[in-house]
């Protein structure tokens, strides 16, 4: 989604109270009020000592440790239990929904028992999917707004182990991973076989499968395993690439509507060829450089391998040392760190040209960035959240991340929302606004 980050700079964090919800007051250099910022205690709303927040969508049958939240309509959903270091589960879940504006809690449901929900909503509701110990296996939807459940039965018993939602399309998989035996569900909330269903011969030690084992971007889904990975067609499954033992790759990585995939040598680990696969399966990129971990925003923002500049064709836009140090990538703007002089500077290259558009001193600045878009960024270095004008390196507001101690500490996550962005520690949540300029 584009967002606009031009707002006054300079902003300062004052705690004005402290309880289940502390408001925090968002103030420009004149004092002006700018936007409200609230914290939320995790023990304080859920009524016991060492309750914590985690992620709905790691699930909680099991503790994920993750922090992230899901925001629909100007709720924040999160999970918040008691974590049990004997069995690593999450004891006595219940969902939450915060308003995103005031953090009033709106509602808490029943959680207990989730194997995991997805980041994008169906209609206004989360949709989970239950855990291996649920006897009756269902898709399970809350209502953003109310909390309110809904139970979806499904056909292949306890099975799932992970899931996604992509334009109001379910995208579920399940079976046993250790076995090379995962099938891929693509359809409705109410029937998940709606659209198709597929099997795959790929799978992971249990241990080692990723946090999101079923991803979807634009017209093509991965499941990314260590014992084999698929690129596929969400339209009806039909697999696209794949590769498994005893062939040596990285899990591809969705890039729009292309995959990316680094093969590597088997004894040394070293890239040997970068491909960017197609829906039609053809390789339109082959590229023995090797490719830089970075963040992408967009359809049209160029790939990057190596020292070279692709766009989403294949063909090549320009060649550049610089790029083997790329930060990220939108449609405008390439962003890389430039270490070859005595400090390390930030470079704004023209994303079609690779015209220098701006330089910095400040090296690590862009270092955090989580979240692109085409003129913009956010970035954290676990002090403060800085928007960024990619047009121009300027940054155009700061905002301390300061705990009710003022020193900083306690920030473990920092998650963007539609709203804002989210700090959390597991066992405080405070929500930094988007300043409107």
């Amino acid at each position: 989604m584009k967002r606009s980050f031009l707002a006054s700079a300079a902003v300062g964090l004052a705690v004005l109270a402290g309880a289940a919800v502390a408001v925090v007051v968002l103030r420009g250099a004149d004092t002006t009020t700018v936007g409200a910022v609230w914290t939320a205690d995790a023990e304080q709303i859920y009524g016991r000592d060492f309750a914590q927040f985690r992620s709905p969508v790691g699930g909680s049958e099991y503790d994920s440790d993750d922090l992230g939240v899901v925001e629909v309509d100007g709720t924040i959903v999160t999970l918040i239990g008691l974590p049990n270091p004997r069995s690593y589960q999450l004891d006595s879940a219940i969902l939450v929904g915060i308003d995103s504006a005031t953090g009033d809690v709106r509602w808490k449901s029943p959680a207990e028992g989730l194997g995991g929900c997805a980041y994008e909503p169906v209609d206004g509701d989360i949709v989970c999917y239950s855990g291996l110990a649920d006897i009756e296996p269902a898709l399970i939807t809350y209502d953003a707004a109310t909390g309110d459940s809904d139970r979806y039965p499904t056909a292949f018993g306890d099975t799932a182990f992970g899931m996604t939602v992509s334009d109001g399309r379910v995208f579920l998989i399940e079976g046993n991973a250790e076995d090379n035996d995962v099938r891929v569900h693509a359809g409705s909330v109410a029937d998940v076989d709606e659209g198709w269903a597929r099997s795959f011969d790929v799978g992971d030690a249990w241990e080692s499968v990723p946090p999101q084992p079923i991803q979807v971007s634009g017209e093509l889904g991965i499941v990314p395993m260590g014992f084999g990975s698929v690129v596929f067609d969400v339209s009806d499954g039909r697999e696209l690439w794949s590769g498994a033992y005893p062939e040596c790759f990285t899990p591809p990585e969705l890039r729009g509507d292309t995959a990316l995939v680094t093969e590597t040598d088997c004894d040394t680990g070293d890239t040997t060829a970068v491909r960017s696969v197609t829906r039609a399966g053809t390789t339109l990129i082959a590229d023995s450089g090797s490719t830089v971990s970075q963040s992408r925003s967009g359809p049209d923002a160029p790939i990057v391998i190596g020292t070279t500049a692709y766009d989403s064709g294949g063909g090549t836009l320009f060649t550049s040392a610089l790029l083997s140090q790329v930060v990220a990538s939108t449609s405008e703007t390439i962003v890389v760190q430039d270490s070859a002089g005595s400090t390390s500077q930030t470079v704004g290259l023209d994303a079609r040209t690779g015209e220098e558009k701006w330089r910095s001193d400040n090296g690590g600045l862009y270092s955090g960035i989580i979240e692109l878009d085409g003129s913009s960024a956010l970035s954290v270095d676990g002090l403060s959240v800085e928007a960024i004008d990619l047009g121009s390196g300027d940054v155009v507001w700061t905002a301390p991340l300061e705990t009710n101690s003022g020193t900083g500490a306690g920030v473990s996550s920092v998650w963007p929302v539609e709203s804002g962005v989210v700090v959390n520690s597991g066992q405080t949540m405070t929500i930094v606004p988007r300043p409107v300029g």
